[in-house]
């Protein structure tokens, strides 16, 4: 890989990881009062899902610390016992750290550059293939490159990571929707 290409790819990646902070902001803002509500309520296995959830999210936006914060949370809640509040509030911490370093980011998303029809027809197309993790998802990659802010996407389906690519192509459903 030429050095300016590998530029190009981590610029569009970081502007990508941007993007999905300030999503990952946005959607949540009220996270961990909605499982400290569900550990209340015991409804353990909502509680169970929002930290699965926050794992996920917060690793793909490299906050590493919040990642494995919740996924201690996870474990604790899957294996069916309730998380102290000494791993409750490292998850509180931290979740609140991340939300303060995003901060009150609107960025402004280009949609001249984007044709949603076409964007949201491959999408619908690649979901079932990466679900069922066929490598028929590679002979889209080149349709894919089209549409704005899919370089990680790309990178995903080339390396088989079907599962994570399957995630970023939720997340950028979800910023493409708006």
């Amino acid at each position: 890989m030429h050095s300016e290409e590998h530029q190009e790819l981590t610029q569009n990646d970081s502007d990508l990881v941007e993007k999905l902070r300030v999503d990952f902001a946005r959607k949540n803002k009220n996270l961990f009062q909605d499982i400290r509500r569900a550990i209340d309520t015991s409804d353990i296995k909502t509680a169970h899902l929002l930290a699965h959830t926050l794992k996920g999210t917060a690793g793909l936006i490299h906050e590493q610390v919040l990642a494995e914060a919740a996924k201690h949370v996870e474990q604790i809640l899957a294996s069916g016992e309730t998380p102290t509040d000494a791993m409750l509030s490292v998850v509180e911490r931290e979740l609140t750290r991340v939300l303060e370093d995003i901060g009150e980011v609107e960025v402004p998303y280009s949609h001249a550059m984007l044709d949603k029809e076409n964007a949201f027809a491959l999408f619908d197309k690649l979901e079932p293939l990466l679900l069922s993790r066929n490598v028929e998802c590679l002979n889209l990659i080149d349709e894919l490159r089209q549409i704005p802010e899919t370089a990680v996407l790309c990178r995903q389906i080339k390396e088989f990571d079907f599962r994570t690519a399957l995630k970023v192509l939720i997340t950028l459903r979800a910023i493409f929707e708006e």
